[in-house]
């Protein structure tokens, strides 16, 4: 994006010279061996050529009004990708901060679910709970172990975006 930026600024600036006044100057030298004193033409020529652009064709002044636009729409494209990396950051961070409270949630969740499993082992050895009881208890925990290994897994995906979007964020 910003060799494009520069680019575009310079064909910008290549146009705008075209309505410049030139001047260019030459200089040409002639030696000849025969009869060099019969030539009345003079040995050396120096000249300085100078071009005013008075009357323009419209041709490049819409050459210039295409440059500019073309810069400037360069220019818009660049803010508008640092607004969309800016709004997608920010919503990486809270993407982030949601997967983190869930992680949290499904942590205390399977701790609990893990109190829960092992009293009911307890009881049911001791012959007071039924197997149903028990493998409810184990299918719970179970369960709470999933969710909590899948909110980890989000959680770490999320900050890899989140940490991606930051290293974007600071080329531009």
């Amino acid at each position: 994006m910003e060799k494009q930026e520069e680019i575009q600024k310079l064909e910008f600036k290549r146009q705008k010279s075209t309505i410049l006044p030139t001047i260019s100057a030459f200089i040409n030298h002639q030696k000849k061996a025969k009869a060099p004193e019969m030539d009345m033409a003079p040995p050396t020529i120096m000249g300085i050529n100078i071009e005013i652009p008075i009357f323009a064709s419209g041709i490049r002044y819409t050459k210039i009004s295409q440059a500019k636009m073309e810069f400037e729409k360069i220019e818009n494209q660049k803010k508008t990708l640092k607004k969309a990396l800016i709004l997608e950051n920010l919503q990486a961070k809270s993407d982030f901060q949601s997967s983190k409270d869930k992680y949290e949630n499904e942590k205390l969740s399977m701790a609990l679910a893990k109190k829960i499993y092992e009293k009911t082992s307890l009881k049911y050895k001791e012959g007071i709970s039924s197997s149903l009881d028990l493998t409810q208890a184990q299918n719970q925990y179970l369960s709470a172990q999933s969710n909590y290994f899948n909110a980890i897994f989000e959680l770490l995906k999320i900050k890899n975006k989140l940490d991606k979007i930051n290293h974007n964020e600071l080329k531009y």
